[in-house]
């Protein structure tokens, strides 16, 4: 400490940054040798004996520190008191480590799992020592997080065993599904599952969740929320055609919708399904496509004038000759694979069109809505392949256009 009797205006750059280091050690000393003294104050009981709530809260008071600063320093004091503590007291004594690298290094010794034996805490303690001459006190701490996987890779792998296990015992127990109507037509889902089971489901949603490009722009108009909502749609869609879902109620799963011949006639006026969920009937004409139906006639005064004749989804030999036919989404411009693709009735199913070749067309779920809700129009043309009629907003002449989207994939 000889420069710091000379000015520091006449001290040379190395001599000045030397000084700096000198002091910053003195300090790092000063502060080892009151943290002996906190814990032999706090030993004798002379801490307890004022009055204070507890030891951090003597020192915030007494050396007017925050809360944290003052937990922390009680901690550190307790530590190094100990016989285990002893090389980071000796640390701090030699300036190899600061006061806020000792409250880490304090931190991660708190944080050993049980299973560490006292050679494992050894290891451990001496290998953060080490790290200081390189890490700061918030990378002793971030570098704590793997230090007991690193000095005891096997019983590390055992506790953490036995923490996946406990958690996913709390995870099934907490597992459950429920839909809440919104109020405004839809139904706010709610509901917690096992990690493990939520990655067999995310995995299953993730292909159909995926980006399609439907607008002029060639981007997808959803969100990602919107994407990951219709994935699920989608995968339950999937579930129903492929007909290996169990029987319910001694039946395979179906849909049961309900609606008056005027509604179906006119084109407006309610449906229902028979958990009473109401919908408009254009969604109904486009559910036929695609779903299990089984259909209720009323007439107007609400009795059924004919029921079940049942609809089942283009399947195998028919789906296959339209997979053959139109080799995905028959829409012009569309190149979502089959897939992707539900069948829909040309004639609709409710008005005697029949689940067939020439009265089927693939189209994905975008354009499959297009035709539902929109002017546009979908025929087979005379050499049986799919054609579609644009409005008359956008063509008057209303030309047959066709899609060449899948040409590449023909023989």
């Amino acid at each position: 400490m000889r420069a710091a009797e000379a000015p520091l205006w006449s001290l040379s750059d190395a001599e000045l940054v030397g000084l700096h280091d000198e002091t910053r050690d003195l300090l790092t000393r000063v502060e080892a040798a009151r943290l002996e003294v906190l814990a032999e104050l706090a030993g004798r009981g002379v801490v307890a004996g004022s009055g204070a709530a507890n030891p951090a809260a003597w020192v915030r008071g007494r050396d007017k520190l925050s809360g944290p600063a003052a937990s922390t320093t009680v901690k550190v004091a307790a530590f190094t008191s100990g016989p285990e503590g002893a090389p980071l007291r000796r640390a701090l004594w030699e300036a190899a480590v600061n006061t806020e690298q000792a409250g880490a290094i304090t931190a991660v010794m708190a944080s050993a799992p049980a299973s560490a034996t006292p050679s494992v805490r050894s290891r451990a303690l001496h290998r953060l020592i080490g790290y200081a001459d390189d890490f700061d006190a918030v990378g002793l701490r971030a570098l704590g997080v793997g230090i007991w996987a690193a000095v005891d890779p096997d019983a590390a792998d055992a506790d953490e065993q036995a923490r996946l296990l406990a958690q996913e015992r709390r995870a099934r127990r907490r597992r459950g599904l429920v839909g809440l109507p919104d109020g405004d037509g839809g139904i706010r889902i709610r509901g917690s599952l096992p990690a493990a089971q939520w990655s067999t489901v995310r995995t299953a949603l993730s292909p159909l969740a995926a980006p399609r490009p439907t607008a002029a722009d060639g981007s997808d108009p959803r969100t990602g929320a919107q994407r990951e909502a219709d994935a699920l749609v989608e995968l339950a869609r999937r579930a129903l055609a492929a007909g290996d879902l169990p029987d319910d109620g001694g039946d395979p799963p179906q849909l049961v919708l309900t609606t008056t011949v005027d509604a179906l006639r006119e084109g407006h006026g309610p449906a229902r399904y028979d958990d009473g969920t109401r919908i408009s009937v254009t969604a109904a004409r486009q559910a036929a496509c695609d779903a299990i139906l089984v259909s209720v006639l009323l007439d107007r005064a609400g009795v059924p004038l004919s029921v079940g004749r049942r609809q089942r989804l283009f399947r195998r030999a028919n789906r296959r000759a339209l997979i053959l036919r139109d080799r995905g989404c028959a829409f012009l411009g569309c190149d979502r694979p089959p897939a992707w693709c539900q069948a829909h009735h040309i004639i609709p199913w409710q008005d005697g069109g029949k689940t067939s070749l020439h009265n089927g067309v693939l189209l994905c779920g975008h354009h499959h809505r297009l035709i539902h809700t929109t002017s546009w129009e979908v025929r087979l043309a005379a050499d049986r392949h799919p054609e579609f009629l644009p409005p008359a907003w956008i063509d008057s002449h209303r030309k047959p256009l066709r899609n060449h989207a899948h040409d590449a994939t023909r023989n």
